[in-house]
């Protein structure tokens, strides 16, 4: 059976329980991390994130195929950005602002067991 989670982001809170749900994938070795389309996906054994909004890789010039073999070690929400933080010193940070939407989602987390938990504007 599947089930969904969805986590709408409120403008007034900054802590977000979607930081929750990345606790789970902190150790995750990555070992797809590519654009599809419109959107990037990054996946390991624990699981797979899609990002469907703007982002961008530090430091600058590394390509998604850098982060093959990094292992993630935190994800955090600050201010309007989402950043994924990997032991190879890459970040991942995702753009949370209203601008950076490209539709009703900004990402989707999907791991086995667990209900997938989509974000939403």
């Amino acid at each position: 059976m599947l089930s969904l989670v969805w986590m709408v982001r409120d403008s007034n809170d900054m802590t977000s329980p979607i930081t929750t749900w990345f606790d789970g994938l902190a150790g995750m070795i990555i070992t797809r991390a590519e654009a599809v389309h419109d959107y990037v996906q990054i996946a390991g054994k624990e699981g797979i994130i899609s990002i469907y909004n703007d982002w961008n890789l530090f430091p600058v010039g590394t390509g998604l195929s850098g982060l093959l073999k990094a292992r993630v070690i935190s994800a955090y929400e600050k201010s309007d950005a989402l950043t994924f933080s990997f032991d190879t010193a890459a970040e991942l940070i995702v753009n949370m602002s209203d601008a950076a939407w490209r539709g009703p989602e900004a990402l989707q987390v999907t791991r086995s067991g667990l209900p997938i938990v989509v974000w939403r504007k």
